[in-house]
Order: structure tokens, then C-alpha cells, then sequence
């Protein structure tokens, strides 16, 4: 892990502002991102599901229409963009709240995302420990982030990421919950991790 700054530009006004421009511009959710989310819900069986600071994510719109009976919920920290999905996407249970101190009980949820997240994070492991509380036993979590930042994108780095990871930092972190898969994901310019991990136990 190499942390990029040590403030934390990350504020709900912010992305209040960036994500509903961006949605403007698409005329609705992010189709640029529809292949690595594809990749990164591949487990996906059925059940409860939760993508994890949603931004502009269409994840669960694509998986809706597959699994119907299932339960889908989006959460983040930014109310305009929140109040935007619930108008438009009422299918799925979209809530303003902290990604740190989510209002959901343990051991809830079948399956989780978190695209383009932990770099974020002040704190990655806090993210995680609340991520694998409210993920069952057997239940999975899948995450991307740039892979290298600070390396493969030298000038264009996002000021509002902390961290910069590599393969093995995201191995790392996650091994102590589950048994961890992860692939380096190219499209166009920049490469991305994308890591699944499986939480240890059973139901």
C-alpha cells in the first residue's frame, strides 16, 4: 500500500455535484464500467446483494432483471445522488448512510461490491471489518481499485484517493476473512484489481 496525501478531500458535496453531472451526461447510470461489474458480480446466485458507495453504479439494475426475487440495496454518503436513484430506480432499496458504520445487522447479506471504494478510505480495514460483519458465512465480496496508482498513472493521479494498491496489498487485506481470488482487469488506458473474496464459515 502506498498512501498517496494525507488529507481527505472525499465530501458528499462533492460527489453530489460530480456524480449528478456524470449522470446527466450518460442520461442515467455509468455504462462505461458495465464490463468490470460484470466481472465483479459473476458469483452472484441470487439473495441479498449490496453495492457498497453505489456512485453512479449499475450493477444492481443489470442483476434485477435476472434475479427478480432477489433483495438489492445501494448505499452512500451522498444525499443528491441518493435522492436521484430512489426517484429513478425504484427497484432497488437505495439508503443514505457511512460505508464505515452501515445501519444493517450481522451476517446479512449474500453478496457484496465495493467498485472503485477502498482507495478512499482513510482507514481500509475499517471498510473491510464492516463489510465481512454484515456479509454471511460462505457469502462473497468483491472489490475493485486501481492497480498502482502512484505508478501507472504518474500526473493523473485522483485527488481524492488516499491509498494507491498493488495486487498482493489486496491479497493481503483480505485473507484474514475468506479465501481471496484476484485478476488485474485492462480496459482502455488504466489497469484495475479486482478481487473476490469467499468469507470463511458456515451458514
Amino acid at each position: 500500500m502506498h498512501k498517496l496525501r494525507e488529507d481527505n478531500r472525499n465530501t458528499p458535496k462533492f460527489f453530489d455535484d460530480c456524480l449528478i453531472k456524470r449522470m446527466e451526461k450518460y442520461n442515467g447510470l455509468n455504462p462505461y464500467d458495465d464490463e468490470r461489474f460484470g466481472e465483479m458480480v459473476k458469483y452472484f446466485k441470487g439473495g441479498k446483494f449490496l453495492d457498497l458507495g453505489i456512485g453512479d453504479s449499475p450493477a444492481g439494475l443489470h442483476l434485477i432483471e435476472r434475479f427478480s426475487s432477489s433483495e438489492f440495496h445501494g448505499l452512500d454518503f451522498s444525499s443528491e445522488l441518493i435522492k436521484y436513484l430512489q426517484k429513478n430506480y425504484p427497484g432497488i432499496n437505495y439508503i443514505l448512510g457511512n460505508v464505515l458504520n452501515t445501519p444493517y445487522r450481522d451476517n446479512y447479506f449474500d453478496y457484496i461490491i465495493a467498485g472503485e471504494l477502498i482507495e478512499h478510505i482513510e482507514n481500509p480495514k475499517e471498510l473491510l471489518n464492516e463489510v465481512f460483519r454484515i456479509l454471511k458465512p460462505n457469502g462473497v465480496f468483491s472489490l475493485s481499485t486501481p492497480d498502482r496508482e502512484n505508478v501507472t498513472r504518474i500526473g493523473v493521479i485522483d485527488f481524492t484517493h488516499i491509498w494507491s494498491f498493488e495486487e498482493e496489498d489486496i491479497k493481503n487485506l483480505l485473507e484474514q476473512y475468506g479465501k481471496v481470488e484476484t485478476q488485474i482487469f485492462i480496459k482502455e488506458k488504466y489497469p484495475k484489481i479486482i478481487a473476490h473474496c469467499r468469507k470463511y464459515g458456515s451458514n
